[in-house]
């Protein structure tokens, strides 16, 4: 999903108080449910790519991946909602398929993430 929210996924400023939008589907987040403003769904990665990928070639794209800040104290709550080597292994299939893994850096602010990227390369 192409989101920006808290760091531990909370969802209160789409206004879901106490959610987690790692605990919703993929067909709840993009539905009419959630407006990210003007109207707009919530787009899956594989959309957002396949709309920016060959309009913007000369464009330098950063994922930030999230993901919980410590895995070992969230374990309880995370496991086995959230995968960091599936996670990492689905942006790198997806820069694969259109073509911008040369264009592409995948950033985050948990090391975890760092350490999957490059176990599922």
């Amino acid at each position: 999903m192409v989101i920006h929210g808290s760091d531990m996924g909370g969802m209160s400023q789409f206004g879901f108080p106490g959610e987690k939008v790692y605990k919703w589907s993929t067909k709840d987040l993009t539905s009419d449910i959630i407006d990210i403003g003007l109207g707009g769904h919530m787009p899956t990665l594989d959309e957002w790519l396949a709309a920016a990928a060959s309009k913007h070639k000369n464009m330098l794209i950063n994922f930030e991946v999230k993901g919980p800040l410590d895995p070992v104290s969230w374990l309880s709550v995370f496991d086995p909602v959230y995968d960091y080597d599936n996670t990492c292994l689905a942006v790198i299939l997806l820069l694969d398929k259109y073509k911008v893994s040369s264009r592409s850096m995948i950033s985050s602010f948990n090391p975890e993430i760092y350490d999957s990227t490059i176990r599922v390369s």
